[in-house]
């Protein structure tokens, strides 16, 4: 009797049993290593604690994201990477990598890293170094034949080196060319490219950003510099034409493009920063209209409260033609509804040509350039 109490109980275990049950573990192994590939390494290799199951799946995670923010001592870091390096499973590829990585970081153990990564046959990769000028990136990472994705932060790039014919996506903040001349086109460095955003780079003494093609389907450009007359810093002009191209985010200076063609643009974010002292020029807002102008097939737009201040200043708007009457949304970042009730007709009739348009307010914006933006915005429905 007691035996077939027993087995009923262990047939139907109790509701405090069953909320016991460990049902992270009892996931398919690859739902695991998916989510164990979102995390930083450090916590990654701490689960190999928890059960025998896991005690070795750290080592057939097919990313790494070694991030040194998370180790209080630099001698720490350095070995917790070669250990894991050392450890990994070495059949397992590395699909993506990210480094954060320190300006103290032995050069031995850096170039481990990438040696390591490029010889796994490593997609996506980023890498965040903190100390300035001074990182230059290995030749190796380019010439790898499967990297489709790179992100480099503070580089010093050279550019008879910089190009690939693998890359898709390219992520540049805070980088610095070597070398210069009169044009540097980003196209002819890699033909296969989609996905493009720069970041307060300086493009040494090139006059001339190109960006074309029709592979090219996003673009997001922040703050250009090339070298002006005694070491200064001068904004670089741009020539854009990219037929094909659904994304475009300008977060700089609107007045730089030289030439921009964007037929096909579905999203359109212009939103450069306040100069509240510095006058615009007649050239400067004839500039801003023509680059409207532009984005005029998108779909969904974002200004920032600039553009609305410079358009203010814009003698003769009311004879223009409105580049928004394509439009599904537009969001105006630091704007608030009662503040466009104040806005000037002619300001009014050029941003919103239909009289059906509706307002609804919003306090934030999900995604506005790579990596997600925040600000306060009125959304035009």
């Amino acid at each position: 009797m007691e035996t077939a109490k027993k087995k009923r109980k262990k047939d139907h275990p109790n509701p405090q049993e069953e909320e016991e049950i460990d049902r992270l573990s009892n996931l398919p192994e690859d739902i695991l290593i998916r989510i164990l590939s979102c995390l930083d390494t450090k916590y990654v290799v701490r689960t190999s604690v928890l059960t025998t199951k896991w005690k070795y799946l750290w080592t057939t995670v097919p990313s790494l994201n070694f991030d040194s923010n998370s180790f209080l001592r630099k001698d720490d870091f350095q070995e917790f990477v070669c250990n894991v390096l050392h450890k990994r499973d070495a059949n397992t590829p590395v699909t993506s990598c990210r480094l954060v990585l320190p300006g103290y970081l032995e050069k031995s153990v850096r170039n481990k890293c990438f040696s390591y990564v490029l010889s796994h046959n490593v997609n996506h990769l980023s890498i965040w170094m903190y100390q300035k000028g001074i990182n230059q990136l290995p030749n190796p990472v380019l010439r790898c034949q499967t990297l489709q994705s790179l992100e480099l932060i503070n580089f010093k790039l050279i550019k008879r080196s910089f190009s690939s014919s693998t890359l898709t996506s390219l992520s540049l903040r805070y980088c610095t060319f070597t070398t210069g001349g009169r044009c540097y086109d980003v196209s002819a460095k890699f033909p296969n490219l989609k996905n493009l955003c720069l970041h307060r780079c300086r493009l040494g003494k090139f006059k001339m950003l190109k960006i074309s093609g029709p592979n090219i389907l996003r673009v997001s450009i922040n703050g250009i510099f090339t070298m002006g007359e005694g070491n200064s810093s001068e904004e670089c002009k741009v020539e854009l034409c990219a037929p094909n191209a659904t994304y475009f985010c300008c977060d700089g200076n609107p007045f730089n493009f030289k030439t921009i063609s964007l037929p096909a643009l579905q999203h359109a974010f212009i939103l450069p920063p306040s100069y509240p002292y510095e006058e615009v020029s007649d050239v400067e807002k004839i500039a801003l209209l023509d680059l409207l102008q532009v984005i005029s097939s998108a779909k969904y737009v974002a200004l920032s409260s600039y553009i609305v201040t410079v358009l203010i200043g814009v003698s003769g708007l009311e004879y223009q033609p409105s580049p928004f009457g394509k439009l599904k949304s537009l969001k105006l970042r630091g704007f608030y509804a009662d503040r466009l009730s104040m806005l000037p007709e002619k300001v009014k009739s050029y941003l919103f040509p239909c009289p059906d348009t509706t307002i609804a307010e919003n306090m934030r914006i999900e995604y506005l350039i790579s990596g997600g933006s925040g600000g306060d915005i009125v959304e035009i429905c």
